[in-house]
């Protein structure tokens, strides 16, 4: 890394790490007023995460079918949280379950540790296996974005690094990470398309930048890829998310 560009990097880091100082100062005296689970102004503390939470304690009681009834679902939070949430829905398809239900034997606050750390290392380890260098993916993963990300319990983070290691890589390693990704599945359709274009008209991603300055990806052509049959209840909530 040349002296310009090194300088370059580390003032995107120095721009990162006082975003997240002055992010964590804005928002120390939300948590002041915490109580239980929620703000004091009534929504949930980690944002979305209370979604996964619940959908992980239903799966476990033996009360799933209760996810795709969104007026069940919600009730369900209510009396978690012991406060109305406004509308709350689990978008996601129904083998999402499989990944969330191990975060229900934790309580609120370690999963959501376990949750944020989860989704930081994949994204740290998605960048390094994509190509960046150790400083470009701490810029990543100090980014506005992923912050935020953070703050309001988005899943952002955890595809992004499931997509750059599935873009990454060939074979059964980018097939499991889109695989995983499929949870999402606005990203987890094309991730598996790029997995499916053979790997001459695909080429390597990680030089991108430099062969053709595309910066650090490429957009090759994505395959028709059909998704598994989902579930009647999650159809009906997706469409009305």
């Amino acid at each position: 890394m040349t002296g310009p560009h090194r300088t370059l990097r580390l003032s995107l880091l120095a721009v990162c790490v006082l975003f997240l100082g002055f992010f964590c100062k804005a928002k120390f005296a939300e948590t002041l007023g915490i109580s239980g689970m929620l703000y004091a102004n009534g929504t949930p503390v980690g944002g979305d995460f209370i979604n996964l939470w619940s959908v992980a304690q239903l799966v476990l009681s033996g009360h799933s079918g209760q996810i795709y009834d969104s007026a069940a679902f919600m009730a369900f939070e209510r009396t978690l949280t012991g406060g109305d949430l406004g509308l709350r829905l689990w978008a996601y398809p129904p083998h999402s379950l499989l990944a969330a239900w191990p975060f229900g034997l934790l309580g609120f606050y370690p999963a959501l540790a376990a949750w944020s750390l989860l989704s930081l290392v994949v994204l740290w380890f998605g960048a390094r296996r994509f190509g960046f260098e150790r400083l470009e993916a701490a810029i990543i993963v100090l980014s506005p974005a992923s912050v935020l990300s953070l703050y309001y319990g988005q899943t952002g983070n955890l595809a992004a690094g499931l997509l750059l290691f599935a873009l990454s890589v060939r074979g059964p390693g980018a097939a499991i990470a889109a695989s995983l990704l499929s949870f999402k599945p606005q990203t987890g359709v094309p991730a598996a398309g790029t997995v499916a274009v053979p790997a001459p008209l695909v080429g390597d991603c990680r030089n991108c930048r430099a062969d053709h300055g595309l910066g650090r990806g490429c957009l090759p052509a994505v395959r028709d890829w059909r998704m598994a049959r989902l579930s009647g209840r999650y159809a009906a909530v997706a469409g009305s998310a």
